[in-house]
């Protein structure tokens, strides 16, 4: 299935069953995604999608650099790496209420713009440069800077726990998960390669 809404997409989190938050870098914005039934192989009826949008206009991308997000299931927040702002954001979509319509380029079963969400800095600017790839587990949240190629942790509430200096060149790391063995899982922008960090990050 596809929806088309989210342009320059740099960043996307699985929250339930078919819906997704999605980093729009265009509009700079939180954009959740639902496709509901997904269509068959090569079908172009997407009509039963809805795309919404939160914080249009608050989020900044940078080029080249993606801006993941982590959906906190127990908490139904949002993280964001908001890269051109060096911050990361937690977002409570739960108190926005309906507002303008959006650009759609398609027929939608709904679409517009939420307004009002919670919107605070979990990690104002001045800590990292360039947050890029963001993950959570067991209330932990693992983010890389794209301009340092450092690993920081943090908890829920933004306290600073961890660091640790991986050596690679500026610009080397991105997208970074915690797979089932409870390592960590990093990309490499510069290289392509993907790496495997097997001690606690310190």
């Amino acid at each position: 299935d596809m929806l088309h809404e989210t342009p320059y997409c740099m960043g996307i989190a699985h929250e339930a069953g078919n819906a997704y938050w999605a980093f729009n870098g265009l509009a700079g914005s939180l954009d959740r995604v639902d496709f509901h039934v997904p269509h068959q192989i090569g079908g172009e009826n997407h009509s039963d999608g809805e795309v919404h949008r939160y914080i249009s206009g608050q989020l900044l991308r940078v080029p080249e650099v993606p801006s993941h997000l982590a959906y906190d299931k127990a908490r139904k927040l949002v993280y964001v790496a908001d890269t051109g702002h060096a911050r990361v954001l937690s977002v409570d979509p739960s108190p926005a209420t309906p507002g303008d319509d959006i650009t759609k380029y398609e027929l939608l079963a709904g679409s517009g713009a939420m307004d009002g969400a919670n919107v605070s800095a979990l990690i104002p600017a001045g800590q990292l440069e360039k947050p890029s790839g963001i993950a959570l587990a067991d209330d932990t949240l693992y983010v890389t800077d794209n301009a340092t190629s450092r690993i920081h942790s943090f908890d829920t509430t933004g306290k600073a726990l961890r660091l640790l200096d991986t050596d690679l060149p500026a610009g080397s790391l991105a997208g970074i998960t915690v797979g089932p063995d409870a390592s960590l899982y990093l990309t490499d922008l510069l290289t392509g390669s993907v790496y495997r960090v097997d001690i606690p990050v310190q």
